[in-house]
């Protein structure tokens, strides 16, 4: 390939990348003895996906067992900040999980796992849009074991959740 074509084909590679802005909302939650990093943009470009990135560590003295939660990793029904309702917009993909039991992930002491949890956005015009506190509840551990203690819903987060505000460009 020509050198002179290079810097064309990087930008047209750049160009097609979802567009996601640096910064936004930080939280951190507790479920149990797992501390939650939650990361998520201040705005993104127009996309089927909105990443909200979280990092579940174990904060105790004993190993933790929960149900992968990136197994399914979706949140639906994210709502416009004006009307406080979600949009149902023509032609939105449909998204779904399976209905496989997710595997369990073990935490020892100080360790970390970490991945995306995404919301659907897709179709969705420009404007400001909510992911509130109930929604954001489902990222805390299903079937949570530490030592004696069993939670089949896993430990409520706390503090309560903060939503996540952000503007799709």
């Amino acid at each position: 390939m020509s050198k002179s074509l290079w810097p064309l084909l990087l930008l047209t590679l750049t160009a097609c990348a979802p567009k996601v802005a640096e910064g936004g909302t930080d939280q951190t939650l507790r479920a149990g003895d797992l501390e939650l990093t939650v990361t998520a943009p201040a705005w993104v470009g127009r996309q089927e996906l909105y990443p909200i990135q979280v990092t579940y560590t174990n904060k105790g003295k004993q190993a933790v067992e929960f149900s992968d939660p990136f197994h399914c990793s979706m949140i639906w029904n994210v709502q416009e900040v004006t009307s406080g309702a979600p949009l149902k917009p023509a032609g939105q993909s449909n998204f779904g999980c399976t209905a496989d039991i997710p595997p369990l992930k073990k935490l020892e002491p100080n360790e970390s796992y970490a991945g995306e949890f995404s919301a659907i956005i897709s179709k969705y015009p420009a404007g400001q849009y909510r992911i509130t506190p109930e929604q954001l509840q489902s990222l805390r551990p299903v079937n949570y074991r530490a030592g004696t203690v069993h939670e089949g819903y896993g430990p409520t987060l706390t503090p309560q959740p903060q939503p996540i505000l952000f503007e799709i460009r």
